[in-house]
């Protein structure tokens, strides 16, 4: 369940709904509670899954089919920001059967006092292999290619 603790004046919760704006995974799946330097969780997988696929919009695109992620709280800045890193992976096959497999880093600051994002930033790679086919002619594809994020939030 998404909470919209920040609804945009003139909007309510169910405009959000309907436009199906989802908080960032790895913000939905904070642990609750305390927790200390070195305490590790997982999101759930059906979860990451969704959020991924979700990103790739309605068109083609790979479509993760099983992943597992675990964030690791690594640190604390200034007392409420906390450091999480994530390991990821998901394996997945687009719709001509191409498969890929993503293996990323991920590291977010969290603002625990208000348990929002305030950035994301991640490495990693992207192997796919395969055969696809082109106007009748069988192309195979096998390769890795490096990945590189970053996002930054900002709340008024």
């Amino acid at each position: 369940k998404t909470n919209y603790e920040e609804i945009p004046e003139g909007l309510s919760e169910g405009d959000l709904k309907k436009e199906k704006i989802l908080r960032p995974v790895f913000e939905r799946f904070l642990p609750k509670g305390e927790i200390s330097v070195g305490d590790t969780w997982t999101i759930p997988e059906k979860d990451l899954l969704e959020d991924f696929n979700q990103s790739q919009g309605e068109g083609g695109g790979l479509r993760m089919k099983s992943g597992k992620a675990v964030g690791t709280l690594t640190s604390l800045e200034d007392g409420s920001v906390g450091v999480i890193v994530y390991k990821l992976k998901m394996k997945g096959a687009d719709s001509d059967g191409m498969e890929g497999v993503m293996e990323m880093t991920i590291s977010a600051r969290v603002d625990s006092r208000q348990s929002r994002l305030l950035s994301v930033e991640g490495k990693g790679t992207m192997s796919i292999s395969g055969t696809m086919d082109r106007g009748g002619n069988a192309m195979k594809l096998d390769g890795m290619f490096n990945l590189k994020m970053k996002e930054t939030y900002s709340y008024e």
